[in-house]
């Protein structure tokens, strides 16, 4: 969704019960909502180069949540049945915010931890490389945070050509 939001900025928080994702691009309008809630509905059928143009690519959340939770402009709700937005209160919440609650009926809170947690450890910096929007990616789980930028400028004058440069910064937190 943040890439296909122009979003730049993308940042995941891992906590013990559920996974946080915040971004930077367009707000959803009610085409996005019945996107991610309809099943092979997408707004970005026409365009070859977006992520989300088979509309069953946020279905993969499910895995993980029984009720993901989104707060994007003017909409804040919780998907309840894969397919049934359900109005929820916007708590003050600005920016596009997609929660993860891990109540998934066959796997244990500690089980999806443990799956995203590799993940994000795993993010790597060729994850930046391939996007075209996303500049700038954070991550944080409870013992480790990444951040990875990515500049790309004009090589040498020549037309379509770019040179892209990845820096990482991962920390460690020891107790």
């Amino acid at each position: 969704n943040a890439e296909d939001a122009n979003a730049t900025e993308i940042s995941f928080s891992l906590f013990s019960n559920r996974l946080e994702i915040k971004h930077n691009g367009k707000d959803f309008n009610f085409n996005d909502v019945d996107g991610i809630t309809g099943i092979g509905i997408s707004t970005k059928k026409e365009d070859i180069n977006s992520i989300g143009k088979f509309g069953v690519g946020f279905k993969s959340v499910f895995a993980i949540t029984e009720a993901p939770v989104i707060h994007s402009g003017l909409f804040h709700f919780e998907i309840k049945d894969f397919v049934i937005p359900s109005l929820i209160d916007n708590n003050g919440i600005k920016e596009t915010l997609v929660v993860l609650p891990f109540n998934h009926p066959s796997r244990t809170e500690d089980e999806v931890f443990e799956i995203i947690n590799k993940k994000l450890e795993s993010i790597g910096l060729k994850t930046l490389l391939f996007l075209r929007n996303v500049k700038e990616i954070k991550w944080q789980t409870p013992t480790k945070n990444g951040h990875y930028c990515k500049e790309s400028n004009n090589f040498e004058n020549i037309e379509n050509v770019h040179r892209v440069s990845i820096i990482p910064n991962i920390e460690r937190e020891e107790d």
